[in-house]
């Protein structure tokens, strides 16, 4: 027998990333590149000096800031997304690609409180199933 198991229904914490690489506000453009670039990664969170999540940076945000050549942008904190849309672990892979979906974003800060715990991108949550046998 072949049993179908929809992963819609399994939980964030089952997908997400949990090494993550992170810049506060005061780290330069030009690093936050190196991080997104070394990294093969399109999304970096942006963490207060207590930890606190406090913005996202994408990127394409780092792309159009050097399409730009704007020397007055030079830190994270003057470029990134205030307020992130988040989830919570516990939400099911549905809820984060209805998320997704609703707010045409790619990827999501997986918090507890304030404080990031993962990521979870559209890479890690697209319909799929998987067979058991």
């Amino acid at each position: 027998n072949i049993y179908r198991i929809d992963i819609d229904e399994e939980l964030v914490e089952e997908h997400m990333s949990t090494d993550i690489f992170c810049v506060s506000t005061y780290d330069s453009i030009e690093l936050t590149r190196q991080i997104l670039e070394w990294n093969n990664i399109r999304h970096l969170p942006v963490e207060s000096d207590d930890g606190d999540l406090i913005g996202m940076i994408t990127d394409g945000i780092v792309e159009r800031v050097e399409q730009m050549n704007e020397d007055k942008v030079q830190f994270a904190g003057q470029v990134m997304i205030v307020n992130p849309v988040t989830i919570q672990s516990e939400a099911t892979l549905a809820e984060a690609r209805a998320l997704m979906q609703d707010h045409d974003i790619s990827g999501l800060p997986v918090v507890f409180g304030k404080k990031l715990v993962g990521i979870i991108t559209n890479k890690d949550i697209h319909p799929r199933r998987k067979d058991i046998s």
